[in-house]
């Protein structure tokens, strides 16, 4: 009866197929060999990957955006946690929020500032700036960046869109809308646990992005509430991106400890929008 590979003769032998091959159960296994079959079944493991999945944009280069990295020490392979896993959790929150859309729409490419006032035109270079800045010295004495004033010009986009091009260069951006934010951490002061796990996210965050601030009636809960997290993050030189109604002063005057420790943060980054002709949804 023919034999298969899987056959083996009465005294336990490998069938004649076999013979003259090395036992392989005698044969040492280097690092060198492990790392090349964890190459190989990487390798397959992305040619096996969907077309969708592998056309997704890579944002992690380290470790292709499985938060986790392969080092080597005293001989011995250890996994660790990439750099990027906060980012990456970040961008999780995004996307159960349902703001990941918004944030996908909202581009420097599409504020369109052709036929514009110059505010409008200064704005978005600013933005530029703001950027490229922090690309090249990071989050530098927590420099950070305000766009106060006019309903409709556009403050949220150029938000978004500064949010939008630090993640892509993997830097974690955290979004607070601040009525939502403020209604959230009410509803969980009384329990101490629930609170800080909320408050924390806002608190600790590479960059916060500040929507709305000071939106709608704001009581003095509202107030202490929120200079927990501003005060924070000023004195722990952490970025924050803000969007405003208000003007400065009017920031300053509804609490003075808040606005002007944003005043401080913001300084050489206070876009003003103080002209009602800039709306664009009124003259688009």
């Amino acid at each position: 009866m023919p034999m298969n590979g899987s056959d083996v003769t009465e005294n336990g032998e490998k069938g004649d197929w076999e013979m003259g091959e090395k036992d392989s159960s005698k044969e040492e296994v280097t690092w060198e060999d492990l790392r090349a079959q964890v190459k190989r079944l990487s390798l397959m493991s992305r040619n096996f990957s969907s077309r969708e999945e592998s056309t997704k944009t890579i944002h992690c280069k380290k470790c292709n955006d499985s938060t986790f990295r392969n080092i080597e020490e005293n001989g011995r392979l250890f996994s660790i946690h990439c750099e990027c896993k906060e980012t990456y959790e970040i961008r999780r929150r995004w996307e159960r929020s349902g703001y990941s859309e918004v944030l996908k729409e909202k581009t420097l490419a599409n504020y369109l500032v052709e036929g514009k006032a110059k505010p409008i035109h200064r704005a978005k270079r600013m933005a530029m700036h703001y950027i490229e800045n922090y690309s090249k010295t990071g989050p530098e004495r927590g420099r950070s960046i305000v766009f106060v004033g006019t309903v409709g010009a556009g403050k949220t986009h150029l938000c978004m869109a500064i949010a939008g091009e630090l993640m892509n260069r993997n830097v974690g951006v955290e979004y607070l809308s601040y009525r939502e934010a403020i209604t959230d951490l009410k509803q969980n002061v009384t329990s101490s646990v629930n609170y800080k796990k909320a408050i924390n996210k806002f608190m600790m965050a590479p960059v916060l992005l500040i929507d709305d601030l000071f939106k709608g009636k704001i009581t003095t809960s509202d107030i202490n509430i929120f200079f927990e997290i501003i005060n924070h993050r000023y004195l722990h030189k952490k970025p924050i991106i803000v969007s405003s109604e208000h003007s400065m002063n009017r920031l300053v005057e509804l609490d003075g400890s808040i606005g002007s420790r944003i005043v401080e943060m913001c300084r050489g980054y206070i876009i003003h929008f103080d002209d009602d002709t800039l709306n664009h949804r009124l003259n688009s």
